[in-house]
């Protein structure tokens, strides 16, 4: 699932209506996820869902500019929305 999150975000980075440019993807989106895949089994967390965080943490406010202000807000829920098509 988590490569499927990856392509849904990715996509989303590198959609016109992304404010930030697909730069978000390539220079941040990116290095957090390979920050948290090194760091998840220093703290005996689980990789996947480390990862789905790292991955989702700005997906709201890529999705939507309307939502960056309050993206730790959207966030959750935009993430809620996606996890819970893929059951």
């Amino acid at each position: 699932m988590t490569g499927t999150i990856a392509e849904i975000v990715e996509r989303a980075c590198a959609a016109e209506t992304n404010i930030f440019g697909y730069g978000i993807w390539t220079h941040h989106i990116t290095k957090v996820l390979e920050n948290c895949r090194r760091l998840a089994p220093l703290f005996k967390a689980d990789t996947e869902i480390v990862s789905l965080a790292a991955l989702l943490h700005d997906y709201a406010g890529i999705k939507d500019a309307m939502l960056f202000e309050d993206h730790h807000v959207h966030g959750p829920l935009e993430a809620e929305k996606l996890l819970k098509g893929f059951g």
